[in-house]
Formats: structure tokens, C-alpha cells, sequence
């Protein structure tokens, strides 16, 4: 029986706020995952402009260019100054509550870059690069928002100032998130997929509540400020990751759904 989107989402708590600009949400392979999913649930009207937009890029595909906006940081310094607060939102210390005024100054928040991105990417009359730009924005700033650790708490930097050990090497919470979930699996990424895949007959159509940028950071903060969320001590133990990979997992598969919401809805 499907499961509605309120219940899956109390029962898969997200991902994790990226309060630094120097700390990643998803990794590489949570980001192509997410664009992946989402591309196989695209309209043929959709996928036709998303193929068309992309032409030219070096892997011109979702994956392909699922991680691009982490990678200006190397290839845009410029672009990437002007863009790293647009990649996660600070709302665990105002209850999980999105208030403009005081979590998105001037519209840097991954929530109004969600909203601002998809507007430029429907807009007909924006050139073909800047709708280009505006959807690989979109694609990883989707999966973002669905990353717990970028919608937390900003006085531990999203994780970030919580240091960690798991199999004998240092990481930190907000790396553990990004990626630790994931690698730690040693699947290739279409082996994931075929994993992920099963989940979304889960989920059901999104109605218009679920449609806001805003409702989704908020539940992804909510995760974080579960009871066990903090680990309890820096030695990590293997529990922690039997207990949150599956709602990792989820939040991918969530990203991917929102996703294709946005670019079925504004690609028409």
C-alpha cells in the first residue's frame, strides 16, 4: 500500500545541513542517484528540453551534471563565492521554521535558489545559457535541500564541528552524510540504483503542499533534531549507520521525486 508523503517522511528522517561552504551535500554518488531517479521519472516533454538544454555539456546527462555546482569550487571560484550560501539553509535554531528575514538574507538560502532557478529555467524569453546554468542548479540543489545536515543547525556548522571515528579513520558528521552512507556500501551506482528503485512505489503523486521548497528544508531539518541524530560519543559506532542509512536512502529517493515535480512542472 503506498505510503503517504507525511508518514514516509516521519519515518525517513533527511539528510543534513551544509552550513560551511567548504563541506559538500550528498556526494558524487548521492547527487547522481538523485539525477538519475529523477530522469527516469520524467514526461517525454520534460526529458526532450532537459536533453536539449545539456548539449554540449561533457557528460551531457542529469548525473552527468548533478555535481557541477560543488565543482565551481575548482573551475568558477567566482561563480562558486557567489552561489556556496545557496546551498544549504540554517533553521534547526528557529524550530525547523523558514524565516526569510533571518535564514535567507538576500535570497541565499537553498530554498530561494530552488524557487529563483526554477523561474529562470521556465522563463522562454532567459537565453539557452542561462536556462542551462538555472537547471544544473536546480538538479543539485534538489538534492541538497533533502541533505538533513543542510537544513540543521548552523552553531555546528552542519555537522561539520562534529568530529567522529568510524573504521579507524577521522571524519566528521556532515562528511559521514555527505557521503560515509553511502561509499561505505561499496556499490556501484547503478547496483545502488537497482536498490533505490523499489522505494519509490512507495511514494505517491506530491500534492501542492509538497510543492514548496520551504516545506522540504523543514523536513529535512526535523531529522536533524531527532533524539539519536548526534551520535552520543566520537567513536561512531556501526549502529548509527544501520539505523540512518535507510533514511539516507529515503532522502534520495525524495530528492529525486521533488525533482522531476519541478522539471515536469516548469518544462511543459
Amino acid at each position: 500500500m503506498p505510503m503517504k508523503p507525511f508518514t514516509t517522511l516521519l519515518l525517513f528522517f533527511s539528510l543534513f545541513v551544509f552550513p560551511i561552504s567548504s563541506a559538500f551535500a550528498w556526494g558524487g554518488q548521492g547527487h547522481r542517484m538523485v539525477a538519475q531517479l529523477a530522469q527516469e521519472q520524467l514526461t517525454p516533454r520534460a526529458l526532450a528540453q532537459v536533453n536539449d538544454l545539456l548539449k554540449g555539456e561533457k557528460t551531457p546527462t542529469m548525473a552527468g551534471v548533478a555535481s557541477w555546482a560543488d565543482e565551481l569550487r575548482d573551475t568558477d571560484a567566482a561563480l562558486y563565492r557567489k552561489t556556496a550560501k545557496m546551498h544549504y539553509i540554517n533553521s534547526g535554531e528557529d524550530g525547523c521554521i523558514y524565516f526569510p528575514a533571518t535564514a535567507c538574507k538576500d535570497g541565499e538560502c537553498v530554498v530561494a535558489a530552488l524557487t529563483n532557478y526554477s523561474r529562470v529555467l521556465a522563463d522562454p524569453r532567459a537565453t539557452r545559457e542561462a536556462r542551462t546554468e538555472a537547471l544544473k542548479f536546480v538538479i543539485h540543489f534538489a538534492g541538497d535541500v533533502y541533505q538533513p545536515l543542510h537544513a540543521g543547525n548552523a552553531k555546528d556548522k552542519g555537522g561539520n564541528d562534529i568530529q567522529l571515528r568510524y573504521n579507524n579513520e577521522g571524519t566528521n558528521l556532515h562528511r559521514l552524510w555527505d557521503s560515509g552512507m553511502f561509499y561505505y556500501e561499496h556499490l556501484s551506482d547503478e547496483e545502488y540504483l537497482n536498490r533505490l528503485r523499489p522505494l519509490q512505489a512507495q511514494l505517491i503523486a506530491l500534492d501542492d503542499m509538497h510543492k514548496n521548497s520551504a516545506y522540504w528544508a523543514q523536513q529535512s531539518c526535523r531529522i536533524t533534531q531527532a533524539p539519536d541524530f548526534y551520535p552520543v560519543t566520537s567513536q561512531l559506532m556501526p549502529e548509527y549507520i544501520q539505523r540512518w542509512r535507510p533514511v539516507a536512502e529515503m532522502q534520495v529517493v525524495l530528492a529525486a521525486q521533488q525533482l522531476a515535480d519541478i522539471l515536469n512542472r516548469v518544462l511543459r
